[in-house]
Order: C-alpha cells, then structure tokens, then sequence
C-alpha cells in the first residue's frame, strides 16, 4: 500500500533480494527505489527473495504444494516456479479440507 502497487501488478523477476529478514528486505525495497528503480520491480525482487527462502527452507523439492492466500499471488507462484513444481491447492483448503 505504501508504494500504491497492488499485487496483480507484480510479475516476476530474475533477480531477487537475499532477504534474511523482513525488515532488511523491506529495506533493500526501499534502497532501490531511492536509487530510480520503479516499486513493481523493487518489490518483485523480495518477493522473489521470499519464494527462494521458502523453496530452500523446505530442503529444495522438486514439488511444492502451496495453499492459502499465497496461491492468489502469481509473483510468488512464478518466483517459486523457477525452483520447483507448484500445485496450487486453492486458497480455502485449509478451511475445506482435502477430499
């Protein structure tokens, strides 16, 4: 909200931001965009940044099943998509259950 970007407008980079810690990687956000470059880009890269650490947190799979509100975020999905399968199990699996 504070960059007035909304996460439709995200798509996914090549590069990210090793982010270590949110508030590191929210800083890293705004490092680059007071040095010119444009918040869609800028915010891509953590999110993409986020994608590799959950993709490395969970030992590297070959296939990920990801739930939730996350599956509405198709930077995060497409970032995720350069390390791994993603079968996305709808945002309400957790409230409907698997059947």
């Amino acid at each position: 909200k504070f960059y007035n970007v909304k996460s439709k407008d995200l798509v996914s980079t090549s590069e990210k931001f090793n982010v270590t810690c949110g508030i590191f990687g929210m800083e890293k956000i705004m490092d680059a965009i007071s040095n010119g470059e444009k918040p869609e880009i800028a915010i891509s890269k953590f999110v993409h940044g986020i994608a590799f650490n959950a993709w490395s947190f969970a030992k590297r799979p070959k296939k990920i099943y990801l739930s939730g509100g996350f599956c509405e975020n198709k930077c995060l999905v497409d970032s995720l998509k350069n390390y791994c399968e993603v079968v996305l199990l709808g945002r309400f699996v957790l409230c409907e259950g698997l059947f």
